[in-house]
């Protein structure tokens, strides 16, 4: 049975060879052909070294020297920069550049000094926060505090402070923005707000002014300074 099979064998192999049209030889693979297998394992490793090179030419800047440039961009481009990779990201969210922008931003606020905005929600950002900055949110939200209070209880009372159910106030909640970044949106956020609450119209001196208008005499302004109360007295 053996000896059939190798009959069998030869005689399939004689039937292709006569097919195409040259005896059977057992030559080694030529030299043509060892090349071009070496040529497909040489681009093999060029291509696994190609890939282990950086995605953008960004990523081996220095991170000063990037943050130079970011710091002429506007609010708009710096959020459209930080979703381009995650290393951008990490640099254009930085707090220096916001905390910028928001100094740009609000130099024509005349009665509020450069602090971080108050209608935020500072949970997941409250580790980020100093003693100092804790007690101006505080303040800006017309709270009292104690020069005696520990900055974990000042922490504690900034998070269960958050304003809430006022009527037209939204409170912004950050996920993956910095403290100045959030101050920015929650500030963008707030300016079309048409209410202001009780505490707001309590809290600051009021300058009314009427125009009175005569025939004989130019007109004029008069300013009434007005003080709301808690008990209803102006």
């Amino acid at each position: 049975m053996i000896l059939f099979f190798q009959l069998n064998l030869t005689h399939s192999h004689d039937s292709v060879v006569t097919a195409k049209g040259h005896p059977p030889t057992n030559k080694k693979p030529t030299k043509k052909r060892i090349q071009i297998r070496r040529g497909k394992r040489a681009s093999s490793e060029s291509k696994s070294s190609s890939d282990e090179m950086p995605q953008d030419f960004l990523s081996t800047q220095p991170p000063e020297l990037i943050g130079r440039v970011l710091n002429h961009l506007d609010a708009l481009d710096l959020s459209t920069v930080s979703l381009a990779s995650k290393y951008l990201f990490q640099l254009a969210t930085q707090d220096f550049l916001w905390k910028q922008l928001c100094e740009i931003h609000w130099s024509d606020k005349q009665h509020q000094s450069l602090s971080l905005h108050p209608l935020v929600d500072y949970t997941r950002l409250v580790a980020q926060l100093n003693r100092s900055e804790l007690l101006e949110i505080l303040h800006r939200r017309f709270l009292a505090t104690d020069d005696s209070m520990s900055e974990q209880e000042l922490a504690i009372r900034v998070i269960n402070t958050t304003p809430t159910g006022f009527r037209d106030v939204t409170v912004y909640t950050p996920l993956v923005c910095g403290k100045w970044q959030a101050s920015y949106i929650a500030a963008e956020m707030d300016q079309d707000r048409e209410w202001i609450t009780m505490k707001e119209l309590q809290a600051y001196d009021w300058v009314f002014r009427e125009q009175w208008a005569y025939d004989d005499e130019d007109d004029e302004d008069e300013a009434i300074k007005v003080k709301f109360r808690a008990d209803g007295v102006t």
